[in-house]
């Protein structure tokens, strides 16, 4: 549900199951709580609601869900005793937004929180790497993979991997986060091999707030056409490109700071030009944007 009061989740409880025809629920997510303040709202509303249904029996567990940064979802674990997460984890998605592997699910584990991955095929952007998308999801420590299908072929395709993916161990895991054919040589890995710079600009903090403003998919080359309208359609899915620009006014060495010395350019393992990269990331996030790049 995307409700956020607690009347309004109430009637959407019984309204939902009456469209469904049933008793209960096994599973009560609560959407896109996308920010703290959505959190709170949640909290103090649709939570309350969620919980009588419980009691009641109407359903039987309650979760929350949210697309891209997941620090609502963190801050969230660590407020409520929820008892199923569901996130994006994806190999291309997890390269952008590293606290989902690094912080969000260690924290669900530890409180024995049920974990349901989605998009595994990044919203479609990986639909030229298939088969490595759904191995990389399948072999994720989670309890439900949400796989999407459109058509009666997709399903098939999607069951027929779901029953015969490779075993992966980390080591195998990592090198496909890190290799994957559309992360190229501009998306960055976070490795911080980069790091330091001469002029203290903390580069791939910086990058992962340009994949938060727009998944770093705008490259600055068109590629192919199909590619490019696709990006196009999903560089600003999850809606936080005015949450990136705010957080980049308060940073106090920005990517403007760069000197073009070319100390980071042989450091990276992935051959990314770090200084056009960081032009780019100050023209997406500071008041450039929407301007002509040269």
């Amino acid at each position: 549900a995307h409700i956020r009061d607690y009347a309004g989740c109430k009637a959407g409880i019984k309204q939902s199951l009456a469209n469904l025809q049933t008793d209960y629920v096994d599973l009560l997510l609560m959407h896109a709580v996308d920010s703290e303040a959505t959190l709170e709202l949640v909290l103090e509303g649709a939570v309350k609601a969620a919980q009588e249904a419980k009691a009641e029996g109407l359903v039987k567990h309650i979760g929350i869900s949210m697309h891209g940064d997941p620090t609502s979802l963190i801050k969230a674990l660590e407020r409520y005793d929820f008892e199923v997460v569901m996130t994006v984890i994806n190999y291309y998605d997890d390269a952008i937004q590293p606290a989902v592997q690094g912080v969000l699910l260690p924290l669900a584990r530890k409180k024995d929180v049920g974990i349901i991955l989605m998009k595994p095929l990044g919203d479609g952007f990986l639909y030229r790497s298939v088969e490595q998308a759904f191995n990389y999801a399948f072999n994720q420590d989670v309890g439900v993979v949400v796989t999407g299908m459109n058509t009666m072929e997709m399903l098939v395709k999607d069951l027929k991997l779901a029953n015969n993916y490779p075993k992966l161990d980390a080591d195998q895991l990592e090198h496909i986060r890190n290799n994957g054919p559309e992360l190229g040589n501009y998306v960055c890995r976070n490795c911080d091999a980069c790091l330091p710079c001469p002029e203290g600009i903390d580069m791939p903090a910086l990058f992962r707030l340009e994949g938060l403003f727009d998944r770093q998919m705008s490259d600055g080359t068109l590629g192919d056409g199909g590619d490019f309208a696709l990006k196009e359609r999903l560089k600003h899915w999850f809606g936080a490109s005015d949450r990136a620009k705010e957080t980049y006014k308060a940073v106090q060495i920005k990517a403007d700071r760069c000197t073009s010395c070319g100390v980071c350019m042989d450091k990276c393992p992935y051959g990314i030009d770090i200084i056009t990269k960081l032009s780019r990331v100050d023209y997406k996030l500071s008041d450039q944007y929407g301007k002509i790049l040269l």
